[in-house]
């Protein structure tokens, strides 16, 4: 099972858009997958699900998201020149053990012209610390608002081969 993170819990976020076009080619492949959305995040999150602490709602998400997958996509925009607190917030809150040795693909979207690159080493080495197998293979979406079609696909086919490509890394 592959958990996509919608890396920002921003209302009708193009990170979202860019997990569920990566869910639609993840569903092509065969691969069961699962997004995750941080606008779903417990409001209390932060409160009550951290320092080994949990509540029911906390654990549930970390269970259906975390603990049930092997391989995890990161969808992360940048936010001041690396990525969302709430990607942070979210990792601090799982038992580290829960990601042991589990696989990530990492994937940066802005607005600018870099598709987030400082960002995603900056996750990276996060994941590394947890013991987290981070695949070499990085997708940059710059101009994200500007890569879908009026279905909200991906409407670059050379984006869609990297993507693929990067799928394919992961799932190895």
């Amino acid at each position: 099972m592959v958990t996509i993170i919608s890396g920002t819990h921003r209302p009708k976020s193009n990170s979202l858009k860019t997990a569920i076009a990566y869910s639609r080619l993840l569903d092509e492949m065969g691969v069961d997958n699962q997004v995750l959305d941080l606008e779903k995040l417990p409001k209390q999150f932060m409160w009550d699900d951290m320092f080994g602490n949990t509540s029911d709602e906390g654990q549930a998400l970390i269970s259906k998201y975390i603990e049930s997958a092997d391989r995890f996509l990161f969808v992360v925009p940048e936010y001041n020149g690396s990525y969302p607190g709430v990607v942070k917030l979210l990792i601090d809150g799982i038992d580290p053990a829960k990601m042991l040795n589990k696989k990530a693909a990492l994937t940066g979207i802005a607005s600018g012209m870099f598709g987030n690159q400082r960002g995603l080493d900056d996750l990276t080495m996060v994941l590394h610390h947890l013991k987290v197998d981070v695949v070499q293979w990085k997708v940059l979406i710059p101009a994200v608002y500007a890569c879908f079609d009026e279905d909200a696909k991906f409407k670059d086919d050379k984006l869609v081969d990297r993507i693929k490509q990067q799928l394919t890394s992961l799932m190895n």
